[in-house]
């Protein structure tokens, strides 16, 4: 946000500073099954918060110099034994942000390389579901633990259960949010089959966590098969790249019924272009997409909004 609006070096480090200072965040949703929508600010609030401190240190409000080094600096406060060097490791040359992962299922992200894994069992038409007699789910430790709520709660609960998302990937659309909203956790041919799943951490993929989130699935049959598969990673991923097709589906898929359809087109157009608007030209302040046209839909929409945008986060 600080280049699109140019701002200078100075004004780039206060608004560091500014940054900064409003970082904050707990797990202690993952304990209250019932306090869980708090995740939805985890990515979208620190957002708002750089696009705000961009626009005030813009305006000339300062901000501390040091916000990510210094005594009392990001990197001290959430790291006992920080290494600063990292900061400017590779600086200009490598970006972050070309190695980052785009979510396609409106899951914990721990499940994505074991979902892909469900779909590329099922291109097997030898089986069916109803011949499942257990769901085994591998991975890495942190896949399965904390994650075997059989009766979710709530649509975060729903999204972060492991055998309720294994369930969804089977029977319902893995990629669409509302195959967790509350409606679809209470589907009784779901829960029986998240009644089969059972996880265990698999020591091979353990050791490729954290730099892979991989993950694999076996289903059991009442015939004495085993269909089984393992991924170490999953769609969108940098092993995996998303194109801009698959960026594009996905933000419709997420706002449809929610904003309006031209509407769409103008932010996908303003993002696309980001790169010319960093460069010189101002963003099209027309694809703005919480107007309020926009909030009116969204009103119309209820609680739904809340969930199906926050599942892009």
């Amino acid at each position: 946000m600080a280049h699109l609006l140019h701002l200078s070096s100075e004004q780039l480090q206060s608004a560091w500073g500014l940054a900064v200072s409003m970082a904050s965040g707990t797990m202690q949703f993952t304990q209250d099954p019932q306090g869980t929508m708090v995740k939805r600010m985890h990515a979208g609030w620190p957002s708002h918060n750089g696009v705000v401190a961009s626009q005030l240190s813009s305006r000339g409000f300062r901000g501390p110099l040091g916000a990510l080094d210094g005594k009392h600096g990001f990197v001290h406060v959430f790291s006992p034994k920080p290494e600063e060097w990292r900061l400017t490791q590779d600086l200009g040359s490598a970006w972050a942000i070309e190695d980052i992962s785009v979510k396609f299922y409106a899951c914990c992200r721990l499940f994505h390389a074991m979902v892909d894994a469900i779909g590329e069992c099922r291109k097997d038409k030898s089986w069916s579901l109803d011949q499942l007699t257990a769901i085994e789910a591998f991975g890495p430790r942190l896949m399965s633990e904390g994650h075997m709520q059989y009766r979710p709660e709530s649509v975060m609960s729903a999204q972060y259960s492991l055998p309720y998302s294994i369930a969804a990937s089977l029977k319902l659309d893995p990629r669409d949010p509302r195959s967790f909203n509350d409606e679809a956790m209470k589907r009784k041919d779901v829960l029986a089959l998240a009644d089969l799943v059972t996880g265990s951490v698999d020591p091979a993929l353990q050791k490729e966590f954290p730099a892979k989130f991989a993950g694999g699935i076996r289903f059991r049959l009442n015939d004495g098969r085993v269909v089984e598969k393992t991924l170490l990673d999953s769609y969108g991923t940098p092993a995996k790249p998303v194109d801009a097709a698959g960026i594009e589906g996905k933000f419709r898929a997420l706002t449809d019924g929610i904003v309006a359809s031209d509407r769409q087109a103008k932010i996908l157009a303003a993002a696309m272009k980001l790169d010319e608007a960093a460069s010189g030209a101002r963003p099209d302040r027309s694809a703005r997409p919480w107007c309020s046209s926009t909030r009116r839909e969204s009103g119309e929409r209820g609680g739904v909004t809340s969930h199906r945008v926050g599942a892009a986060f």
